[in-house]
């Protein structure tokens, strides 16, 4: 994965000098600068908590419980189980990770008239999200979650099917709490054709397009613990707690467009402001997590010209 990374790396960095040496003896503009980009949409998907799919005791555990067939051999009597399904929802990640740093070029090769400017922009930009998501449920609140519960009987060493009984949400004395982790890294270079429209000495207007190339690196880590009122006079613990994680890296084509002003400080000084949009052919995913990469960004440069 950080091999990608630093190939990723090192060809976006030779990309842009090696075009700024190509662009010896004619005017080029390098720029550094501050993008946002709204990472709004990340998704956790629904999914069964503790094989609350499987209503057959003889293929394993039963619900958040996990009673198991000879799990409980002397045990005879009622046996109660809870079910609990994720409905799905969103993750939430800090604003300050949205940021991220704009290393611009612009090499500017046509003037089809004096207030006419036709270039290449080719600009450079990563960012490291944390996002997470906390959940909980129990018999007065649901919380996210489909809950529903099961009566059953026990003879030795069988839990019997099918169920006696049952009803909705989760018995009293239940409660169940979860936790999701997501870690999401995105490497984009882009090489586009930017137009501006020069108004006056200071003042510009501009659009940009073109394709772009995206690194991402996702890891995704999730935990849940149920307690429950013990069967007496079993060894039933009365607690269950659950992990899993996954990670994923991979390149994906997308493409963008942008339009802003600019405005000259100085002879070779300028500050430019864009809205932006990009279009991915791909999204971010793990088994359980969607990452979609679509987005409005807002960036601001100051740019040197050469």
């Amino acid at each position: 994965m950080k091999k990608h990374l630093a190939k990723f790396l090192a060809v976006s960095v030779l990309s842009i000098v090696s075009v700024a040496w190509a662009a010896e003896g004619q005017a080029w503009r390098l720029g550094l600068g501050v993008s946002y980009r709204d990472f709004d949409d990340i998704s956790i998907e629904a999914t069964a908590i503790g094989d609350s799919d499987n209503t057959d005791p003889a293929a394993g555990p039963i619900g958040l419980q996990g009673y198991e067939n000879g799990e409980f051999p002397a045990y005879v009597g009622a046996l109660s189980v809870d079910y609990a399904q994720f409905l799905g929802g969103d993750a939430d990640s800090d604003t300050i990770d949205q940021f991220s740093p704009v290393l611009t070029f612009e090499m500017p090769f046509w003037y089809p008239s004096e207030c006419v400017e036709v270039g290449f922009v080719s600009n450079f930009q990563f960012w490291m999200l944390d996002a997470d998501a906390d959940v909980a449920a129990s018999a007065v609140n649901p919380g996210p979650f489909a809950t529903w519960f099961e009566d059953r009987t026990a003879a030795p060493g069988f839990i019997i099917s099918p169920a006696t009984g049952g009803g909705a949400g989760l018995l009293p004395g239940t409660t169940l709490t979860g936790t999701g982790d997501i870690e999401f890294d995105l490497y984009e270079l882009d090489l586009g054709v930017k137009v501006a429209w020069i108004l006056g000495s200071r003042f510009s207007v501009h659009a940009a397009a073109g394709p772009t190339i995206n690194y991402s690196e996702v890891e995704y880590e999730a935990s849940y613990t149920a307690t429950w009122t013990p069967l007496l006079g079993t060894a039933d613990p009365g607690t269950d707690t659950d992990s899993f994680e996954d990670d994923d890296d991979k390149f994906s084509i997308g493409a963008y467009a942008a339009v802003g002003v600019g405005f000259n400080l100085t002879d070779r000084l300028s500050l430019a402001v864009e809205g932006r949009y990009d279009w991915l052919s791909d999204v971010a995913e793990l088994d359980g997590i969607e990452v979609d990469l679509d987005s409005f960004s807002g960036l601001i440069k100051l740019l040197y010209m050469f």
